[in-house]
C-alpha cells in the first residue's frame, strides 16, 4: 500500500508539473497564431498553418519513432544503466543521420517539383523551416529520454523553453518583416534547445560511445511498427489542414486552423496525463499486473471526464472574449457557433487521451498501426465528404467534429480487443 501511495503521489506531482508546462505550451501556441493573425491577417495564418502541418508530418518521419522507443526503453531498462545509455546513444546517432538526409531530399524535391505541387510562397517557407528538422528531431528524442526516466522537471523545462523561445523570437522577427522571415524563428528556437539538450545529456553522462550491435537490433525491431505508427499519428493530426487547403481560401483556412488549434489545446492536458501514464503502463505490462492497470484506467476515465467537462465550459466563453476583443475580425466571430461544436468534440476526445499510449506500451505495436490506419482512413473520408457535400462555411467544422468522435470509437475497439481494457 505504501508503494502504491508513493507511485500515486509521484504520478500526481509529475502530472501537475507536466500540465503546467503544457499550459505554457498551449498559451504559446495561441500567441503564435495571434501574432501571425495580427501581423499578416487570416490569409497569412492560413498559409502559415499549411506549411507548419507539412513541417510536423516531415518531423514525424525524421524522428524514426525514436521518441516513442526512448520512453519505452528508458523505462524498461531502468535497472540496466549501461545498456540503457547504449540505446540512447544509438537512437540519437540514427536520428541525426536520417533527419539530415531527409532535409537534403526534401530540398531537392522542392527544387525539382515546386512548380507542380507547391506555390512559390509555400516552397520558399518550407525550405526555410526544413533546416530546423534535424534539431527538432534530435530534441524530441532527448526530451523523450527524460519522459521515460520520469524526470519530469527537466522534461517540462525543455518542452516549455522550446515554445517560449519560439514565441519570443517569432514576435521579434515579425515586426515590420514579411511572413517569410518568421519561419527562421523555428530554426533559432530548436538550435537553442539543442544546446541545452547537449549540456543536459553530457552532464548526466547518458551517452555511451561503445560499438554494440545489440542495441541497434533491438531498436530496429521495436520501431519497425512504432515508426509507421508515429507517421500515421502525425498525418492524423495535420491531414485536415493539408486536405482542406485545396478547397478553401487561405483566409478560410486561417480561421479554421485557428479555432481548431484552440479546441485541440484541450488535448494538451490529456497528453500531459498520458505522458506520465505511459511509463506506468509499460511497468504494469512488464510486471504482468494488467488488473491493476484496468483499475488505473477506470480512475483516470472518471477524473478526466469531470475535468474536461469543466474545461469545455470555461474554454467556450474565453474563446469568444478573445476573438471579440483581441482579434476583432468578423470572420472569426461569425464562425464562433461552429467552434462550440469543435470544443465539445475535442474536449470529449481529450478526456480519453490518457489511453493513447496503451497499445504501444503493452507491446501491441503492430495492431497500433492498424488502429492509426483506420483513423487516417476515417479522417480523410469524413473531411473530404463534409467539405464536398456541405457548404464550405460550416462543412469543415462538421468534419472536425465527426473526426474527433470517430477516433474515440476506433481507440475503444482496438484497446478492448488487444489489451482487454474498455476505455468507456
Amino acid at each position: 500500500m505504501g508503494t502504491r501511495s508513493i507511485i500515486n503521489k509521484k504520478f500526481t506531482f509529475d502530472s501537475i508539473t507536466t500540465v503546467l508546462a503544457l499550459f505554457i505550451i498551449g498559451t504559446c501556441g495561441l500567441l503564435i497564431n495571434y501574432v501571425i493573425q495580427k501581423n499578416y491577417s487570416a490569409e497569412g495564418l492560413g498559409l502559415f498553418s499549411y506549411v507548419l502541418s507539412i513541417f510536423f508530418v516531415i518531423n514525424s518521419i525524421g524522428t524514426l519513432g525514436m521518441n516513442r522507443a526512448m520512453v519505452y526503453f528508458t523505462s524498461f531498462y531502468s535497472n540496466n544503466i549501461f545498456y540503457r545509455n547504449q540505446l540512447i546513444t544509438t537512437s540519437i546517432v540514427l536520428v541525426v543521420i536520417w533527419s539530415s538526409i531527409l532535409v537534403f531530399v526534401l530540398n531537392a524535391w522542392i527544387f525539382l517539383f515546386q512548380e507542380n505541387v507547391l506555390s512559390y510562397n509555400q516552397s520558399t517557407y518550407l525550405k526555410i523551416i526544413s533546416f530546423a528538422i534535424p534539431f527538432y528531431c534530435f530534441n524530441n528524442v532527448v526530451i523523450a529520454v527524460y519522459n521515460g526516466l520520469r524526470k519530469m522537471k527537466i522534461y517540462s523545462l525543455l518542452r516549455g523553453s522550446r515554445w517560449v523561445s519560439l514565441v519570443l523570437i517569432l514576435t521579434l522577427l515579425s515586426v515590420n518583416q514579411p511572413l517569410e522571415i518568421t519561419f527562421y524563428s523555428f530554426v533559432s528556437s530548436e538550435v537553442i534547445i539543442f544546446i541545452f539538450n547537449i549540456i543536459f545529456i553530457l552532464k548526466a553522462k547518458q551517452l555511451t560511445f561503445i560499438l554494440n550491435i545489440n542495441p541497434l537490433i533491438e531498436i530496429l525491431r521495436y520501431i519497425r511498427y512504432v515508426y509507421p505508427s508515429q507517421i500515421l499519428v502525425a498525418l492524423n493530426e495535420n491531414i485536415d489542414v493539408i486536405l482542406i487547403e485545396n478547397y478553401v481560401s487561405n483566409e478560410t483556412l486561417g480561421v479554421y486552423s485557428f479555432s481548431s488549434k484552440v479546441a485541440k489545446s484541450l488535448n494538451l492536458i490529456g497528453n500531459a496525463i498520458q505522458t506520465n501514464f505511459n511509463p506506468i503502463v509499460s511497468s504494469c505490462f512488464k510486471n504482468n499486473t494488467i488488473n491493476h492497470l484496468k483499475e488505473l484506467c477506470s480512475s483516470l476515465k472518471n477524473i478526466s471526464l469531470i475535468v474536461f467537462s469543466f474545461l469545455i465550459v470555461v474554454l467556450i466563453p474565453l474563446y469568444y472574449l478573445f476573438i471579440e476583443f483581441y482579434l476583432e475580425d468578423l470572420a472569426y466571430i461569425s464562425s464562433f457557433k461552429y467552434f462550440i461544436l469543435q470544443a465539445i468534440a475535442a474536449g470529449l476526445y481529450a478526456s480519453f487521451a490518457w489511453s493513447g499510449g496503451i497499445m504501444i506500451m503493452t507491446g501491441n505495436v503492430k495492431a497500433n498501426i492498424y488502429r492509426a490506419i483506420s483513423k487516417l482512413a476515417l479522417i480523410i473520408f469524413l473531411v473530404l465528404s463534409t467539405v464536398i457535400i456541405l457548404p464550405l462555411d460550416y462543412g469543415v467544422y462538421i468534419g472536425f467534429t465527426l473526426v474527433m468522435l470517430a477516433q474515440l470509437f476506433v481507440d475503444r475497439f482496438f484497446i478492448s480487443k488487444c489489451v482487454g481494457i474498455k476505455i468507456f
